[in-house]
């Protein structure tokens, strides 16, 4: 399963994760929100766990959820960041349907994927406080509904910031 992939992937305990691998459908873990269910097949529409201790990576297989609308893996200010490790996999670019993607306050390295200039309908996008390093692609540009857009605290990423300062829509940048 794409969730369970996350889940054994930690390497320490989060602290809400009691209901993750346990016989309790998936759509009623916490963080986890789908619609349609309890029908057939329920689609999972948001992954929520900000400020949560989580450790691990984020599987390539979440570009297989093709229904999220929202990922928070973020520090909602509540005292506890992530601790997710890993580069951002580029197959997040797949997911078409997503306005929300906060994977502020973790560990994450590597470079910014130029495939999350494909997400036209993302308005929030907060990769703040990371260990990214590189060009912020130019791809970014194209995120045309982009209300907020986050990088500070990324203190390796170099050159100029394209286009995406030029959005109508950018109120916090």
């Amino acid at each position: 399963d794409v969730l369970l992939e996350f889940y054994y992937s930690r390497i320490s305990p989060w602290i809400l994760s009691g209901d993750w691998d346990t016989p309790t459908h998936y759509c009623m873990w916490t963080g986890v929100f789908c619609q349609n269910y309890p029908w057939p097949d329920p689609e999972i529409i948001t992954i929520q766990l900000p400020n949560n201790a989580l450790t691990g990576t984020i599987p390539d297989s979440w570009g297989n959820l093709l229904t999220l609308t929202a990922i928070d893996l973020g520090d909602a200010g509540g005292g506890y960041s992530n601790g997710v490790e890993g580069s951002i996999p580029s197959s997040l670019g797949q997911l078409k349907r997503l306005n929300f993607l906060d994977l502020g306050w973790n560990k994450l390295d590597g470079t910014i994927p130029e495939e999350l200039g494909e997400l036209s309908r993302l308005t929030i996008l907060r990769l703040r406080h990371n260990l990214l390093v590189g060009a912020v692609p130019a791809s970014l540009g194209n995120l045309i509904n982009l209300i907020e857009f986050d990088i500070g605290g990324n203190s390796n990423l170099l050159g100029v910031i394209p286009s995406i300062c030029q959005l109508a829509s950018l109120q916090i940048f």
